[in-house]
């Protein structure tokens, strides 16, 4: 047995969501795709590409999710087959503890997508900012080609703003402290939305990110027990369950969502929790018609990053505590 099998075995939040919903077959044809390395085919993948989803944890320790963008050609560089080299021209991630001055290696997750094809590739590594070369040097600890389900062919992340742009703001979304004009916002945003990238991290603190598809408003802005949450229908897919496995581990997750007309994205994180069985005919999960669970994102930060037509910085990063307390939200 190899040693990325042995280090599945040891994943406790996998291995309960397979008991759970009796997915060990095809959890564990997902795991033999799994690799230590790179293959030629990921590495071609990934240098044809000119964004990527990452998944990490902030100085904070929350669960968050970022959009990087490059020159096609030059944003994703693999040397070897343990190693990539991701060259974002937008660097106004100035929460992203990889950049911080002598920053420790961070554990990642990094998604890249290719919607006309419907490919994608996920890897999960150690990553360093270096400096003087304006980069993230990754050492790749797994990466695998996820299956083409619920990706739309049609989608495309456009990384210019659209003359009909308009921005949020730390002043727009505090709303002068009525965060229920907040969380109205962050509805009205979800209902137009039909693409979102599930971030979550594992008790061993390894990030994942997971694309996520549906029809437009397909992740819903609800209350359970009069507290504020996102939920998100999940489906039956490859039984492997890396981000349920991890929400069941840590109870944390984030949702980070593109808009590819407004050029903006917006990242929600939170605790998190996941339900299942009966409940699911009830309000407000029976309008998720076919789903084997719904998983449930209490906003804690919510976060936007807006990026614009010349790949130059646009720092419009806002940050905004949610309170959480009852009648708040």
């Amino acid at each position: 047995m190899s040693q990325l099998h042995r280090i599945n075995d040891f994943n406790l939040g996998q291995t309960w969501a397979r008991i759970r919903w009796n997915t060990h077959g095809s959890g564990a044809a997902f795991d033999r795709k799994k690799q230590s390395s790179l293959s030629s085919g990921m590495k071609a993948f990934a240098e044809g590409q000119d964004f990527c989803v990452i998944s990490f944890l902030d100085t904070n320790a929350h669960v968050s999710g970022r959009l990087l963008h490059g020159r096609l050609g030059e944003f994703a560089k693999a040397p070897d087959d343990h190693h990539l080299i991701i060259q974002p021209l937008n660097l106004t991630l100035d929460d992203l503890p990889l950049r911080k001055a002598g920053a420790r290696s961070w554990q990642v997750g990094i998604i890249f997508i290719e919607f006309k094809t419907r490919k994608r590739v996920c890897v999960h590594a150690t990553a360093k900012w270096e400096e003087t070369a304006g980069c993230l040097a990754l050492e790749v600890k797994q990466s695998f080609f996820h299956c083409a389900k619920y990706i739309d062919p049609t989608h495309r992340i456009a990384r210019f703003a659209s003359s009909g742009l308009r921005e949020f703001t730390t002043a727009e979304f505090a709303m002068a402290a009525n965060h229920g004009g907040l969380i109205q916002q962050l509805a009205d945003f979800l209902a137009d939305q039909g693409v979102a990238f599930l971030c979550t991290v594992d008790r061993n603190g390894q990030c994942a990110v997971n694309h996520r598809g549906g029809k437009c408003g397909f992740i819903s802005v609800n209350a359970i027990q009069d507290e504020a949450c996102l939920l998100l229908p999940d489906y039956a897919g490859n039984g492997a369950f890396e981000a349920v496995g991890n929400i069941w581990e840590t109870r944390r997750a984030a949702v980070f969502v593109p808009d590819p007309e407004r050029g903006y994205g917006v990242c929600v994180s939170g605790s998190a929790e996941i339900f299942d069985g009966q409940v699911l005919q009830t309000e407000p999960f029976v309008s998720f018609s076919g789903a084997e669970r719904v998983l449930a994102i209490y906003p804690q930060y919510f976060q936007v990053q807006s990026w614009n037509n010349d790949l130059e910085p646009l720092r419009r990063w806002s940050f905004l505590s949610i309170p959480t307390t009852q009648g708040e939200c």
